[in-house]
């Protein structure tokens, strides 16, 4: 979409300041920093999906708006944002942000864009989270939905997080 790549960015650096200034919180104080994020930019041109997930200890609280996920990954997969609102998206100046929260335990958390999640398999996608180098893993699922010609039929980005082997 056009202008998409930039209100990614300006989502991203608002997030950043956010979480720097407060600590994980509740899932709803993320739903209302995505919906004044959606107010704010629905001057600027451009939107954007986004997922945010604050992870302490073992809980995650988080919340999300557009057509990204938030996945738990163990024999299964639960998906946080499986109540998500698609459209619109973050920057039109109606954005429905929803709110998470779960604990990890021993699961993997992965934050994905559509570019995955709408194009690899979601078989393939749990398999692959479930690596045990995350930088590997990480990599592997950049490239799922890669085409022969090396393309990728949309932007990818991911995010994989587990608790350190021997801790909690």
């Amino acid at each position: 979409m056009s202008g998409g790549a930039d209100a990614a960015d300006r989502a991203v650096r608002l997030v950043t300041e956010y979480a720097n200034e407060k600590a994980a919180g509740e899932a709803e104080d993320w739903v209302s920093l995505i919906a004044r994020i959606d107010a704010n930019a629905a001057d600027a041109s451009g939107q954007c999906a986004l997922v945010i997930a604050a992870v302490t200890e073992d809980a995650i609280v988080g919340a999300s708006a557009g057509d990204c996920g938030a996945w738990l990954i163990a024999d299964g997969i639960a998906e946080l944002t499986g109540q998500q609102v698609r459209k619109p998206l973050v920057g039109s100046g109606s954005a429905v942000p929803i709110p998470f929260n779960s604990t990890l335990g021993r699961r993997t958390l992965l934050l994905a864009s559509d570019g995955l999640l709408k194009y690899a398999p979601r078989k393939a996608i749990a398999n692959v989270a479930r690596r045990d180098d995350l930088d590997v893993a990480v990599r592997e699922l950049i490239d799922l939905p890669r085409l022969p010609s090396g393309d990728v039929p949309d932007d990818v980005a991911v995010v994989l997080c587990r608790k350190r082997a021997g801790s909690g």
